[in-house]
């Protein structure tokens, strides 16, 4: 994967992908300056993200950001001190997980997102749980038609699937529910190369073109701004950019960018861009290996 946009191909064509000035699709989630931690100071201060209908929306920065944070806090795991989650127009600030579920929100966390002792299938009815009995082989088609690795594992173990088939099985759990929204916290972790590149460019594209939106946090940066429509970079728990994705893939500085060697005042939009520095500039930040943008 490039670690700059000189050095890889033309950025790929996204159905729906917002130009410049262009307005964005009516918002399916919203959060609104949202303060969380985890008892102690705040990780997430005060930030601001929309997720339009249709939409794949990364959010980029370096470690200790507060990414996984703000996706905690909107899956209601940890409690939002001020501020306020919308989905769809109802508020659903610190409600609890089944609730969330119920109204349309999926949640795929970064490990532990499978039940090692059932089969694939299982884990697939357990998602499915509010789908009545004689609709849940049909869910269960619906959705190894949009992942169709999973057709082959029904009868196995989910202790015994590799890195890649586990994250399938977690992703298609949460889409037994079928969520309006989908959250996948680092979905790519511990897969190989390949699979990496067709989760991404594959399976995620395949569920926001069936009208799912789609909210990413993902380690492989550049290869998640390719396929997503919008981009929020987050320093420090604050948002200090939201860009289309295209045009956040198309500065110059896109690697201080990602490593936090940037503040706010010195981001600015390119020259003739829609790109909006957001926040107060934050404090110097540890930057994390280069490989984190691959």
């Amino acid at each position: 994967m490039p670690t700059s946009p000189a050095d890889g191909p033309a950025q790929p064509d996204v159905p729906g992908r917002p130009a410049a000035g262009q307005d964005r699709p009516a918002a399916m989630l919203s959060v609104r300056d949202v303060v969380s931690g985890y008892g102690g100071p705040p990780i997430v201060r005060g930030v601001s993200v929309q997720v339009g209908a249709g939409e794949i929306v990364t959010i980029v920065g370096p470690n200790g950001a507060g990414k996984s944070t703000l996706l905690k806090a909107i899956a209601g795991l940890l409690r939002v001190e001020s501020g306020q989650v919308v989905l769809d127009r109802a508020d659903i600030t610190n409600q609890r997980t089944n609730r969330l579920a119920r109204l349309g929100l999926g949640y795929v966390p970064q490990s532990n997102d499978v039940f090692d002792p059932l089969t694939v299938r299982e884990n697939l009815e357990v998602g499915g749980y509010r789908v009545p009995r004689p609709q849940l082989g049909a869910r269960i088609d619906e959705v190894t038609g949009l992942l169709p690795a999973l057709g082959g594992l029904m009868g196995r173990r989910a202790a015994k699937l590799s890195g890649g088939e586990r994250k399938m099985v977690a992703v298609g759990r949460a889409l037994m529910s079928q969520p309006r929204v989908l959250l996948l916290d680092e979905p790519t972790s511990g897969l190989s190369a390949d699979r990496s590149t067709q989760l991404l460019t594959r399976d995620i594209r395949a569920l926001s073109e069936s009208g799912a939106s789609v909210l990413l946090v993902e380690q492989k940066a550049l290869a998640a701004l390719e396929i997503s429509h919008w981009a929020y970079v987050l320093a420090l728990g604050r948002v200090i950019i939201s860009a289309p994705a295209a045009e956040l893939l198309a500065r110059p500085d896109l690697g201080d960018v990602f490593l936090g060697q940037i503040t706010a005042q010195e981001l600015g939009p390119p020259q003739g861009t829609g790109a909006t520095p957001v926040g107060p500039p934050p404090e110097a930040s540890q930057a994390p290996a280069r490989g984190a943008m691959t």
